[in-house]
C-alpha cells in the first residue's frame, strides 16, 4: 500500500510453434523434428489459427544463429537445430510466433496491443506479418 496503486500490464503473449509446420516438417526425411515419435510431435505447437502474431525475422537471422550458437549448452548434439545452416533451421528461425492472451483483468483482450502499438510507431520494422503464412 505505500507503494502506491499496483500496475498491470495491458498485453501478455506466449511464444508459439505452428503445430501444421512441426507435423510437416517432421514427415520430411532428415527434417528438423523427423526423428521424433508421431504421438510426441501431435503434442508439439499452437494451430495456426490460434497464433494472434508473426514476425518477419529474417534481416536478424544471422544475428540469431550467432546468439543461439552461444548457448550451445542448450542445444542437443541431435536434436531437430543441431544445425542450424541447414534450410529447416534457417526458416524456422526466421519467424517468431506470439499468442496473445487473455489476462485476468482484461479477458476481452481490450487494452492496448503492445505489438500493434510498437509496429503503428515504427512502420519499417517487421513487426507483423499477416494474414499468416501457408
Amino acid at each position: 500500500p505505500s507503494l502506491g496503486a499496483r500496475w498491470q500490464v495491458t498485453s501478455m503473449y506466449h511464444a508459439a510453434a505452428p503445430r501444421e509446420v512441426i507435423m510437416a516438417a517432421s514427415q520430411q526425411e532428415g527434417g528438423l523434428f523427423s526423428s521424433l515419435p508421431p504421438e510426441a510431435v501431435q503434442s508439439l505447437g499452437v494451430p495456426s489459427s490460434e497464433i494472434t502474431h508473426w514476425f518477419d525475422m529474417s534481416p536478424y537471422l544471422e544475428n540469431k544463429k550467432r546468439v543461439t550458437r552461444s548457448h550451445a549448452t542448450q542445444l542437443s548434439h541431435s536434436g531437430p537445430f543441431s544445425d542450424l545452416d541447414q534450410p529447416d533451421a534457417e526458416a524456422w528461425l526466421a519467424r517468431e510466433q506470439f499468442v496473445r492472451v487473455a489476462l485476468p483483468w482484461d479477458r476481452e483482450r481490450s487494452a492496448n496491443d503492445l505489438f500493434d502499438l510498437l509496429a503503428s510507431r515504427h512502420p519499417g520494422m517487421p513487426f507483423r506479418v499477416e494474414p499468416a503464412p501457408a
